[in-house]
């Protein structure tokens, strides 16, 4: 059996970081396999080429696309007229692409890649076409192109219980749950090389937010927060970490640490090969994401055994012990963060019995031998119908 996963970027997330893995998973059980993006070549081609898949592009004007659409803004009917455009035109590269290559299923990732396996299904129903929903629906159009091609998807997954939410309230459709398939690999740096790295002393407190730094993630809001505990707590010894993809966020964050003297207590790292080793070198997990679907960052902490400090969100709920729900503040509420990081921060030993029970959820819940199973079993059943 041929795969074809779609991805809408080749720029690397987490939702690009499960396709590598799945397809890993893949060529390990036999399948031959492909990874494809409706963009430019990214990151995503480079860790490719590193563990033997092929990755192509299917590339558009990503750049002239986004303009259209900000001039077309106010008009919202001609804004997602272009956008069905570019998907039904993207729907037909694709087609020829795994008609010539004889595919046998394609998963698609994402808002984008979503609707172009949609529109793939109903123009070439030889393949099996399925729809993984990754987030709550933050870019996808239910009264447009997206609506219209969801109808035609043999199957449709989420990776959270929020996101099958989303699906059932704003396309009337059921959506099977499979969570993501999260392990950490082998840490490049030691904690104390990595500590070495950041310039921490053995009492400083390490908290990491590990997500690219765009505007859906409000990293803004764990700065405002950092600056006003170090105003109001000016001896205790701490930092924060950023580990991500320098997004459209990160000019301005990093404006905000210049104009508020907090340089010395905030690290901007970018994207880093080594999360294992960073997180091993942390002390608590600290998350400020305004919308989730199954947060990779947060379930790698907690699969290091750490404690978390997130916003109160279902998205997170869902990936953290319960043990640790006490901890999760409510949304853009910075007194109610302060309070609980403060509160991991004075106990070392409640850091460590919940980063404990964290751990071992994570591995009972994203354990991807199980979920990528379920995956294949579940592809399975349509192959066969079809």
């Amino acid at each position: 059996m041929r795969y074809l996963l779609l991805l809408s970027s080749l720029e690397l997330g987490g939702a690009e970081r499960q396709a590598i893995n799945f397809a890993c998973y893949l060529q390990r059980l036999g399948f031959d396999v492909v990874i494809a993006g409706l963009s430019e070549a990214g990151v995503v081609n480079k860790i490719c080429a590193t563990k033997g898949i092929k990755c192509i592009s299917f590339e558009y004007r990503r750049n002239v696309y986004s303009a259209v659409q900000k001039i077309l803004n106010t008009f919202r009917k001609a804004k997602w007229s272009a956008e069905k455009r570019m998907v039904m035109s993207m729907a037909h590269r694709v087609k020829n692409y795994v008609q010539d290559e004889k595919f046998d299923v394609c998963i698609a990732y994402c808002s984008t890649a979503n609707a172009t396996v949609g529109v793939l299904k109903k123009i070439y129903p030889d393949i099996v076409g399925v729809w993984y929903q990754r987030d709550a629906g933050i870019h996808d159009n239910p009264a447009g192109i997206h609506g219209e091609a969801i109808e035609y998807a043999d199957c449709i997954l989420a990776n959270s219980k929020s996101c099958q939410k989303w699906i059932k309230d704003a396309y009337g459709k059921e959506a099977h749950v499979i969570h993501n398939g999260v392990e950490l690999s082998s840490p490049i740096f030691t904690r104390k090389e990595w500590r070495s790295r950041l310039k921490v002393n053995d009492n400083e407190l390490v908290c990491t937010m590990i997500a690219n730094l765009s505007s859906a993630k409000n990293h803004r809001f764990l700065l405002e927060l950092w600056n006003k505990l170090l105003y109001e707590n000016d001896s205790l010894p701490c930092r924060l970490v950023f580990a991500g993809r320098f997004d459209d966020q990160y000019e301005s964050l990093k404006e905000y640490v210049i104009e508020h003297n907090i340089e010395y207590s905030v690290d901007f790292l970018g994207q880093i090969e080594d999360v294992s080793g960073l997180l091993n070198a942390t002390d608590i997990c600290v998350f400020s994401s305004k919308s989730e679907g199954s947060p990779n960052g947060v379930i790698e902490a907690c699969l290091q055994g750490l404690p978390v400090v997130a916003t109160d969100l279902p998205e997170i709920r869902d990936v953290v012990s319960s043990e640790n729900y006490g901890y999760l503040f409510s949304p853009e509420n910075i007194k109610d963060a302060i309070s609980k990081l403060l509160i991991f921060m004075k106990d070392a030993d409640l850091r460590h019995r919940v980063g404990q029970k964290n751990r071992e959820f994570a591995i009972r819940m994203f354990s991807p031998a199980d979920n990528y199973s379920m995956i294949v079993n579940c592809i399975d059943k349509f192959s066969v119908r079809n």
